[in-house]
């Protein structure tokens, strides 16, 4: 039932492809300031005090606009958690603290 519901919209879709293309790029851009504006509202929750929140989000962040991809810059960030607690738990390990 799902597919088929899918199948319908994206059919429908395709008569509203030439009206989307036809907005030019530079008329998103400020759509585009308010979406990160709105997303910078989660950065007041991030425990900026730990380092690997602090390291992990700064990274997503940087790597959100740098890369002009969203998905990237998630990977960046969970890619830097993952190696950030794979140091830290092998350095407690060892006994530093």
């Amino acid at each position: 039932l799902t597919a088929l519901f899918v199948a319908v919209y994206f059919g429908l879709s395709i008569f509203f492809a030439p009206i989307f293309a036809s907005i030019p790029p530079w008329a998103t851009g400020g759509a585009l300031v308010i979406v990160g504006a709105l997303m910078c509202r989660g950065l007041v929750d991030v425990q900026w005090r730990k380092i690997d929140h602090a390291v992990t989000a700064f990274v997503t962040i940087m790597l959100m606009p740098l890369t002009y991809s969203i998905a990237y810059g998630l990977i960046g960030g969970l890619m830097c958690w993952i190696a950030l607690q794979i140091v830290f738990t092998s350095l407690s390990l060892v006994g530093f603290k």
